[in-house]
């Protein structure tokens, strides 16, 4: 009859939807015993207390206690346990406790807690049931009042987090002091120093300090110090905090440290401490490096201002750098122009994009090298064939009819990747200085030209190169007769003779050199050649008196001597044999790179390259001027720095900047 009853209550409950009825009754359903399930239907509709009677009279009582627990009715639970499982009481112990003090009962709390402690041997499961019920009697012992025990209880609990929880009772309690001990013992030390701060126990904070992470904590000592007058702690604790507004205050107002407060600022970029340094430099009366800090505070106005008052434009001009907008840049501008200062006005009309009115102060100051230097960015950046086409008249003379130096021509061509044009404006700039005797100039400004165009990739062409190569071989005689290498000496003055038209000026001196050099190193070929061609009617009076007697002897010797075969190196690409000075290779056709210090034709297995200039040598050449204390003769570069080079690596850093022209 029960399970028909059973049976029809699911019906009626399946029926109108009430699905966890149904669900219920089904487990119900497959017991057979009346009381177990009269307890189960009681406990359906919720009376508890039939429900309590009906499972202690079945043979399943434990059933009353699972229910008064789940239900939380904690005292009849003990109750029951003590009656049918006393090993369930420490757990339910320890449950009624927790719920005594979350609803602020804490000395019941405690007792239950008390009890919640199990004497067996500690398992894992029990080592965590403990600590609970430990920390539990270590929390309710200060809560009510028995601080020494709990701080002691917590003290020897494993963990951090029991410590924390008291911790955190103690300063709701207002026990601040006890609170910084158990917040260190459990190495809270930000939470400690905050405590610390609330007790006013300073030199506890200060002792926490350099264990304390959080900026909050150190910019709260700051304070706390600065209120007490101890600026120097105060600055420190600003420090660490990175509380940079209140660091450079501090300085500045109270430790009178302006230098210190300058460098925190430059270094940190903050605003109102800017505005601090810019302020105290304005009650000093330095407007540059008031200036300077109202930009850095993005101050920009009163920046410009202050620079219209005190006559500090070109000062605000340069603390704007890079940052600047167009507008700031055209309002400077327009400032300088009003104050008669084209240079700058053209400066700051070209940083603003205003390219064609920049060009008009410009090139209204002449050969101004700082105007030109601008007027070539600005053509440069502004893409305009136009102002191109304006500048190249100008340099060149046809707006003035004045022509300008040819360097700014070839800094334009350069700028503008014209690499053709370049090339040809460097040869004609060097000709000229050369034209003038002018030599090491002209070998200066080829070496910088070439410098130039390597830097912006560009190649540099065969008659530049050449042209370098031949003043070069020229300018490193006297070193080579100075270190009596003779012999070296005179070929290269015989590669010079060879191109005498380009030394017009001293063409009778280097020849005089060539005989006199030539001789003495036996070759009397070269000597005799070079002696004939002093003697023609051009150069025969020029000739320095002290040698012409010998000269003519030279000449009148009927027999024309031979200098018989110049030695031979193997050419970098193919190895075949070709002659020490000359650069080109008659079988794979390349042109030979020349050692700047011989002027000899490289060779692969003795290859080196000079750290300042990247021109190539013989590494034992290098090795023998870093003994003598020389520095390399193209760029005065120390040779001793000087390390051997792979010949392939060099040659595929030269193949990608191969010659346009």
């Amino acid at each position: 009859m029960q399970n028909v009853n059973v049976d029809l209550a699911v019906r009626i409950f399946r029926h109108i939807g009430e699905v966890s009825m149904v669900w219920a009754l089904d487990e119900v359903n497959d017991m057979e015993e009346k009381t177990l399930v009269a307890g189960h239907l009681a406990l359906l509709i919720e009376d508890f207390d039939a429900a309590e009677k009906n499972f202690l009279n079945s043979s399943q009582p434990l059933e009353a206690l699972d229910m008064r627990r789940d239900l939380l009715h904690w005292p009849k639970a003990l109750q029951l346990a003590q009656k049918f499982a006393k090993d369930q009481i420490p757990f339910i112990s320890k449950e009624y406790a927790q719920q005594l003090e979350f609803m602020g009962d804490y000395s019941t709390a405690m007792q239950h807690y008390t009890d919640g402690i199990l004497d067996e041997e500690e398992t894992e499961e029990i080592l965590e049931h403990n600590d609970v019920c430990r920390s539990g009697v270590a929390r309710m012992a200060i809560r009510i009042g028995d601080i020494r025990r709990g701080i002691q209880l917590a003290s020897k609990i494993e963990g951090r987090a029991v410590k924390k929880e008291c911790a955190m009772i103690l300063e709701q309690l207002k026990q601040f002091n006890d609170a910084v001990q158990v917040y260190e013992i459990g190495q809270f030390y930000d939470r400690a120093a905050a405590a610390a701060l609330k007790a006013k126990n300073w030199s506890k904070v200060n002792e926490l300090l350099p264990k304390v992470r959080s900026p909050k904590i150190h910019a709260q000592y700051g304070r706390v110090m600065e209120g007490e007058k101890k600026y120097k702690e105060a600055a420190m604790a600003y420090k660490n905090a990175k509380d940079y507004d209140n660091l450079v205050r501090v300085l500045l107002d109270h430790l009178n440290l302006a230098d210190e407060a300058v460098r925190v600022v430059r270094e940190s970029r903050s605003v109102e401490g800017a505005k601090h340094v810019a302020k105290f430099f304005t009650k000093l009366g330095d407007h540059t490096s008031a200036i300077q800090f109202l930009v850095l505070s993005q101050c920009q106005q009163e920046a410009y201002q202050l620079a219209e008052q005190t006559g500090k434009m070109e000062d605000y001009a340069e603390a704007l750098g890079d940052t600047a907008t167009i507008e700031q840049y055209a309002q400077v501008a327009e400032h300088f122009a009003t104050q008669g200062s084209t240079l700058l006005a053209g400066i700051y009309h070209f940083k603003a994009g205003h390219y064609s009115v920049s060009m008009d102060y410009l090139l209204s100051l002449g050969e101004n090298h700082e105007a030109l230097r601008t007027a070539i960015e600005c053509v440069a950046e502004a893409g305009d064939q136009g102002l191109v086409h304006r500048l190249t008249q100008f340099l060149l003379g046809e707006t003035d009819q004045i022509p300008k130096d040819a360097k700014y021509l070839f800094r334009m061509y350069v700028a503008l990747n014209m690499t053709r044009e370049a090339a040809r404006t460097a040869v004609v700039i060097a000709r000229d200085e050369q034209s003038r005797g002018n030599y090491k100039v002209a070998r200066d400004l080829l070496y910088a030209m070439y410098q130039d165009l390597q830097e912006k990739n560009i190649a540099v062409p065969l008659e530049m190169q050449q042209s370098l190569m031949l003043i070069h071989s020229y300018l490193i005689v006297k070193n080579l007769i100075r270190r009596d290498e003779t012999l070296k000496a005179a070929r290269m003055l015989i590669r010079v003779a060879q191109n005498i038209s380009r030394f017009s000026t001293h063409s009778v001196s280097i020849l005089t050199s060539a005989v006199v050099i030539c001789t003495k190193a036996g070759l009397k070929g070269a000597a005799h050649r070079y002696a004939v061609q002093l003697m023609q009617p051009e150069n025969r009076n020029r000739i320095d008196a002290k040698y012409r007697k010998k000269i003519e002897q030279l000449v009148r010797k009927a027999d024309k001597p031979s200098d018989g075969e110049e030695p031979k190196a193997s050419c970098p690409y193919c190895k075949h044999p070709v002659i020490e000075t000359e650069l080109m290779c008659a079988m794979c056709k390349n042109t030979i790179p020349y050692c700047v210090i011989t002027g000899r034709h490289v060779v692969a297995e003795d290859f080196a390259v000079c750290d300042g200039c990247k021109f190539p040598g013989y590494f034992t050449e290098f090795k023998r001027l870093a003994a003598i204390g020389e520095t390399c003769p193209m760029c005065g570069g120390n040779c001793g720095q000087v390390m051997p080079s792979d010949w392939e690596t060099f040659i595929a850093s030269t193949r990608t900047k191969k010659d346009e022209l």
